[in-house]
């Protein structure tokens, strides 16, 4: 599945979404920075939990711009995920409340089918400020969501 991050996630689309409101956050997602250009989140419940800190999900910056990254999502018990979403959110730094805040991106959502894994390529950044994560809803068991920066250019 190839998304062009021109027409899904410009410096318009940021600046949009500063106007929205903060997101409610619930407990039991993990964010992990593993490197400069990869993160993961392990979800204990296949429901995961909306990002709460400015560290959390995966920072953008390092990418430079015209890169991408994947998003891969996997079973952490090798049985199949119930067909479900994984729901996306973005991290604003110094929004309008002069603390950067998560805001969630439904259009920007991605349908996870009935497998054990599944990945997403060809995110393209071309403004990379801020952070994205993506949180698993409704998949029925825990899970692992990695996003792998690619420091080639598309």
């Amino acid at each position: 599945m190839s998304l062009d991050f021109r027409r899904r996630l410009a410096a318009p689309a940021l600046v949009a979404l500063a106007l929205a409101l903060p997101v409610q956050a619930l407990a039991g997602t993990t964010w992990t920075t593993l490197s400069n250009i990869t993160a993961k989140a392990v979800d204990t419940t296949g429901t995961g939990t909306a990002p709460t800190l400015a560290t959390d999900g995966f920072n953008l910056a390092p990418l430079g711009r015209s890169n991408g990254f994947t998003v891969a999502y996997e079973s952490t018990t090798g049985s199949a995920f119930t067909a479900c979403t994984l729901a996306v959110y973005l991290y604003v730094p110094n929004a309008a409340s002069g603390v950067g805040l998560w805001m969630r991106a439904n259009d920007l959502d991605l349908t996870v089918l009935a497998q054990t894994s599944q990945a997403f390529s060809g995110f393209r950044v071309f403004s990379p400020r801020g952070r994205i994560a993506f949180v698993p809803l409704g998949c029925g068991q825990a899970g692992i969501v990695w996003i792998l920066g690619t420091a080639a250019s598309f």
